[in-house]
């Protein structure tokens, strides 16, 4: 059985542990609502470690990001929705104004050829007109 040497702190404070690749740190912050001088796991870079209460509010926060981009996207996607509504509405009423178009210029054909031939019928011919 092997014992393990003592740690020294190295310059910075922090008790390196090469297995682990971790370092305990000193950190000035609240923990379970108490607020002191705690010594916290962090990188070799020196970030901490999050808490269980410290992820939890991570991912919470990132949950209520999610849902609000949701809710964004959504609200997008109803106003594209009710331009594509408004644009069809339009092109319908495009469409019924041309038919009418097209039936007054039929109509107006159709007249045209009843004087043309009224004329013919008086003796006119329509085409000298």
């Amino acid at each position: 059985m092997r014992i393990a040497e003592p740690r020294q702190p190295n310059e910075k404070g922090w008790l390196i542990s090469g297995r682990l690749g971790l370092a305990l740190v000193r950190w000035q912050g609240e923990y379970r609502g108490v607020t002191t001088v705690w010594i916290r796991w962090a990188t070799l870079d020196g970030i901490l470690l999050p808490t269980e209460r410290e992820s939890a509010e991570e991912a919470q926060q990132k949950a209520e990001e999610a849902q609000q981009k949701a809710e964004e996207a959504q609200q997008k996607a109803e106003e594209a929705q009710q331009k594509a509504e408004e644009a069809q509405q339009k092109a319908e009423e495009a469409q019924q104004k041309a038919e009418e178009a097209q039936q007054k210029a039929e109509e107006a054909e159709e007249k045209a050829e009843r004087l043309a031939a009224k004329l013919r019928e008086l003796g006119i011919n329509p085409e000298s007109l």
